[in-house]
């Protein structure tokens, strides 16, 4: 049976273990390298609920794994923007989300917050130099937004933490109940669908793979600096900005040639 289940996606549980590697070793990237293998699969629908499911194998074993170097503090001011951001973006998808024109204002929306984010990382930014509330409810309402409409929240956050000087292992560990948050969410508005035994295996399979790269990730972040870990993300904000320029170009092509 497990045989089965890497010959029917073998992509989706590479992604997922490497996904996850990168994720322990940078702070995140695993929804950026997963989802594209998810979705060459399974529907949006399906392909987000089991990203979601095993996102949880991700950030679990991570936020137990690393639960001295968690700033609570930090992290619990940064939910309530989050959490209002989210509900916004889950709201206006799932009422606008199949108009086309106001899908591709989603990718917009994302495209423009992720290259600003990026730019944050390399100080170019006037974010860097707001104040508190600021960095918080724009950080945290960003990705929660983003989390509701095109399902990419990572890149965004960073600059919040990283403006506080929460970096290394304090920021990995940090981002963790902020991933817990919107993959629970996920899980729970993916609940009433219909889901086969295949697609449920696959997820979980895929989650034990996510806990099995945290372990072998530990040791290998051990040897990236504060400096490197910036140039991964920053890495890992082009390679979100360039899928959602592509989509979104694909999107308006598509709209242009039905005309």
């Amino acid at each position: 049976m497990l045989v089965d289940i890497f010959q029917v996606a073998p992509g989706l549980l590479l992604a997922a273990f490497f996904g996850s590697l990168i994720q322990r070793i940078a702070g995140m990237g695993f929804g950026i390298i997963l989802s594209g293998f998810v979705l060459a699969v399974y529907e949006p629908f399906t392909a987000v609920y089991i990203g979601a499911i095993i996102g949880m194998g991700v950030t679990v074993t991570t936020m137990i794994q690393l639960r001295h170097e968690l700033r609570w503090s930090e992290t619990l001011v940064v939910m309530p923007p989050t959490i209002l951001g989210m509900s916004v973006g889950y709201a206006l998808a799932f009422y606008f989300g199949d108009v086309p024109w106001v899908r591709a204002l989603f990718q917009t929306f994302g495209l423009i917050v992720i290259v600003f984010a990026g730019i944050n990382l390399i100080g170019r930014a006037s974010l860097a130099n707001s104040t508190l509330l600021s960095k918080t409810w724009v950080g945290g309402g960003a990705t929660g937004f983003m989390t509701g409409t095109i399902g990419m929240p990572g890149p965004t956050i960073a600059p919040y933490f990283f403006s506080r000087g929460i970096v290394g292992t304090a920021f990995i560990a940090s981002i963790c109940p902020l991933f817990f948050m919107t993959s629970g969410s996920r899980i729970i508005l993916g609940s009433g669908a219909n889901f086969n035994e295949t697609d449920l295996q696959i997820a979980f399979v895929g989650a034990f793979l996510a806990m099995l790269a945290v372990f072998v990730g530990g040791p290998l972040a051990r040897f990236v600096n504060t400096a490197n870990q910036r140039r991964m993300i920053m890495a890992l904000a082009l390679v979100a900005a360039a899928r959602l320029g592509i989509s979104l170009f694909d999107g308006v092509w598509s709209a242009y040639a039905g005309l």
